[in-house]
């Protein structure tokens, strides 16, 4: 089965919700290791009120923690995003994933976090 790693996108949308809902169906096609970290992982769950599946893998040390604003644009959910994204792209340039999935992002949320370039797909 191929290694995916997964780049979670923005936490004030639904790439989150997505990734949680979605775990038992995506496991089934590919091994994916989420670019999320515990901090930030629990405290999605906890405000959309998804268990955390048992085998969600995740990548530790992301980027500073923040408080998720739901269907907010904030320059904190953009750096986590793009760090996120960074950390699934340093995981394929090492080889340890085979390959990229990315989450939705939110461009003028990568914008306010200094990001020049916003077309990554």
């Amino acid at each position: 089965m191929k290694k995916i790693a997964i780049s979670i996108g923005d936490l004030n949308g639904i790439g989150i919700q997505l990734a949680l809902e979605n775990h038992n169906v995506i496991k089934q096609i590919v091994e994916p290791t989420y670019c999320i970290d515990t901090t930030m992982l629990e405290q999605a769950s906890k405000l959309l009120n998804i268990q955390i599946p048992y085998d969600f893998k995740i990548v530790n040390k992301i980027a500073k923690p923040f408080n998720i604003q739901a269907g907010e644009v904030t320059k904190e959910s953009g750096v986590y995003s793009f760090a996120s994204f960074l950390k699934a792209v340093e995981m394929a340039k090492m080889q340890d994933v085979d390959g990229v999935m990315t989450l939705p992002i939110n461009k003028k949320a990568w914008e306010l976090a200094g990001v020049k370039y916003k077309g990554h797909t």
